[in-house]
């Protein structure tokens, strides 16, 4: 009984302080789903290259929270530019919409 006394007490006194280490333990980062883009192409994030599409419309892709300015470069196409802001633990859908302009 005794140990069990001890145990709650220590649960008692730990609670704010495993809180506290739990609030600090909050994801910087969201998840993001690009659909839309042609697979080959190349996606750059904040204006370096990140990744060349392959299937994305069904992946998540880890992205650091904030905000971020992703460039898409299909081959012979202009290239199309999307900005996104990427919340704490939040999973988002970007939709790059129509496809990009032929080069001329």
């Amino acid at each position: 009984m005794r140990a069990l006394a001890r145990a709650l007490c220590a649960a008692i006194v730990l609670a704010p302080a495993t809180a506290a280490l739990a609030a600090d333990a909050l994801p910087s980062y969201g998840l993001v789903q690009l659909r839309g883009v042609p697979d080959g192409a190349r996606i750059d994030l904040d204006g370096r290259p990140w990744l060349v599409a392959e299937g994305l419309d069904g992946r998540w892709l880890v992205v650091a929270r904030g905000p971020h300015r992703l460039t898409i470069h299909v081959p012979d196409h202009e290239p199309r530019e999307q900005r996104i802001d990427v919340v704490d633990g939040r999973a988002q859908v970007v939709r790059v919409g129509e496809r990009p302009t032929r080069r001329r």
